[in-house]
């Protein structure tokens, strides 16, 4: 995209495809920390799952669960 920005003389049309550059850097960014955050979730998850004590969590998830 960079390179297609080069070729463009005209300011304003530069300036349009500098903020579609920015814009789509930061949704990249954005889905990239969404990415991390699932992983940490499915780590906590399972090291929750793995322990002996599993049935409220198994009750909870379906809906058995009483407070």
């Amino acid at each position: 995209m960079e390179k297609k920005i080069e070729t463009y003389k005209d300011d304003e049309a530069i300036e349009k495809y500098n903020v579609i550059k920015v814009t789509a850097q930061s949704m990249i960014e954005s889905v990239k920390h969404a990415i991390v955050m699932m992983q940490l979730a499915k780590v906590s998850v399972s090291s929750y799952l793995s322990r002996d004590d599993t049935s409220e969590w198994e009750d909870a998830w379906l809906g058995r669960f009483q407070p």
